[in-house]
């Protein structure tokens, strides 16, 4: 898409250079060139112009652009915004289809895309739409289908969709929270370790939430010393593992300890801490708005 916009404004300046060395020279016939030139100015930008005549209709752009993957991406796509110019009515949903080389087929609904006069939809979340897709590493074709219905008035919508990359990010922020009050327990916790987790989430962009995870682990001079664990998320419905890595615990006193944010994206997880290897301490987490 870059290198036609690029081309566009080459062939246009070109042509507006030759309409002024045959005005001086008095032409037989004279070329008027209007130059309509719009170049994004951000990159991987695609622009589609979708004219509604009709209260419901759909088309489809086959094949609109390519997409590259160097390693494999958990990906969502996502209304980013909506500016609506005059007085209009539209409930449309959308469909992308993504083509890897190798011939396999990944559909993704987008049901109530956009609307400012109702609509409903199916209440089981959408892989790609309302949770992370996991998406292999590779070149994939993208073709996008608009459907809508209800339609009135006369306007303008301008809608930003955007293909993003939604990743589980554990970070270790410090050894113990200020204050634990309201925090929940995890089940399986004993006196000798346990996990709580904060069950207020806080948004942090887009559809990310973090919430704020505590483990400390009992270590008295008799016992092994635990000097890390490690934490696994998962998402509930597919089972697959988004997140796995080792957190290093601060040595305080007989306790090893750290304080964790999590950032998820909206979905369902399960998370693990393991103790030891053999020992684990699971909760679920969900973020159910975005």
């Amino acid at each position: 898409m870059k290198r036609s916009h690029i081309a566009l404004l080459i062939i246009g300046v070109g042509l507006l250079s030759g309409l002024i060395v045959f005005s001086e020279l008095n032409p037989l016939k004279l070329f008027e060139v209007n130059v309509s030139v719009q170049v994004p100015s951000e990159e991987n930008v695609i622009e589609l112009k979708l004219d509604v005549r009709n209260s419901s209709g759909s088309v489809t752009y086959s094949n609109v652009s390519s997409l590259y993957l160097d390693r494999d991406v958990n990906v969502m796509f996502k209304l980013l915004s909506a500016e609506v110019n005059g007085d209009v009515k539209i409930t449309l949903s959308g469909q992308v289809t993504l083509v890897s080389d190798d011939g396999i087929k990944y559909v993704v609904p987008m049901p109530c895309l956009f609307a400012n006069n109702g609509c409903f939809r199916v209440l089981m979340l959408i892989p790609g739409y309302d949770t992370p897709m996991s998406l292999p590493r590779g070149k994939y074709s993208i073709s996008l289908t608009l459907t809508w219905y209800g339609a009135s008035g006369e306007g303008i919508i301008k809608l930003r969709v955007g293909l993003v990359e939604e990743t589980v990010e554990v970070v270790k922020i410090g050894s113990r929270p200020e204050n634990t009050t309201g925090w929940v327990t995890v089940e399986g916790s004993t006196k000798s370790y346990a996990v709580l987790v904060d069950p207020k989430a806080v948004k942090v962009g887009g559809c990310l939430y973090a919430t704020h995870v505590w483990v400390w682990i009992f270590t008295p001079s008799n016992t092994t010393d635990v000097k890390n664990v490690k934490v696994v998320v998962e998402d509930l419905y597919s089972g697959k593992q988004l997140y796995n890595a080792d957190v290093d615990l601060d040595k305080s006193g007989i306790y090893r300890e750290a304080l964790m944010k999590v950032i998820l994206p909206q979905g369902k997880y399960i998370l693990k801490i393991f103790i030891t290897p053999e020992t684990a301490l699971q909760t679920t987490l969900s973020v159910e708005t975005c």
